[in-house]
């Protein structure tokens, strides 16, 4: 899946920005299919602002804070590919929905006002 992944990913700055890791497309899939109850071909909009702004940050933990910055980019590289490649029929809207949640992502990862972040700690530590 990862070699796949890096075919994706043309522009060599997002190469090096991932610095040989993709971390945020496996969860997107298992969230969708788990949580959502929906696969890649059927995904919306509506399903991946779900899991982009309250399962990512309520179910994944960060060892460091600046693993936030390469989410949105290895998201949008994905699903410009899927609709290059596969026509996908909701990826126009999921990649302005990408580019509009993009500022705003990385304190959604990092916020610790968040009260299910301080229980994922309590439960994990």
């Amino acid at each position: 899946m990862v070699i796949s992944i890096y075919s994706l990913l043309e522009d060599e700055k997002l190469l090096r920005m991932f610095n040989c890791h993709t971390f945020f497309v496996h969860p997107l899939l298992y969230f969708a299919y788990a949580y959502e109850s929906v696969t890649l071909p059927r995904m919306t909009k509506n399903n991946l602002e779900t899991i982009v702004t309250r399962l990512f940050p309520n179910r994944m933990s960060l060892l460091n804070s600046d693993e936030a910055d390469t989410a949105i980019p290895e998201l949008t590289a994905f699903w410009q590919f899927l609709k290059r490649e596969y026509q996908h029929r909701n990826a126009t809207p999921i990649l302005k929905f990408l580019n509009k949640i993009k500022p705003q992502f990385k304190g959604m990862m990092n916020s610790n006002l968040n009260p299910d972040n301080a229980l994922k700690y309590l439960t994990l530590h």
